[in-house]
C-alpha cells in the first residue's frame, strides 16, 4: 500500500495500516519461531532436539514465499 499499488477498505485502519502490519509480521513471526526453537533445542527428547532448526527454517521459507507472492501481486 506505502507504494500506491492498494488502497485501505477500511477507513479505521488507514492510519496504522502500515505500522500495525509492519510490527506484528517483523516481530511477531520471528519472535515464536526462535522461542519455539530454543524450546526445541532442551527437550528432553534426543529427536526433538536434533530438529531444532525446523522452525527456523519454516519462518524464512515463509518469509521468502510471501516476498515472491508480494513481487507478484505488483507486477
Amino acid at each position: 500500500m506505502a507504494g500506491g499499488y492498494g488502497q485501505e477498505a477500511n477507513p479505521f485502519f488507514a492510519a496504522v495500516r502500515e505500522f500495525a502490519c509492519d510490527l506484528c509480521s517483523d516481530t511477531g513471526d520471528p519472535l515464536v519461531m526462535d522461542f519455539l526453537g530454543k524450546q526445541m533445542m532442551m527437550s528432553q527428547h534426543k529427536w526433538v532436539r536434533k530438529m531444532w532448526w525446523l522452525p527456523q527454517t519454516a519462518g524464512a521459507s515463509f518469509s521468502f514465499v510471501s516476498g515472491v507472492h508480494n513481487v507478484g501481486v505488483v507486477h
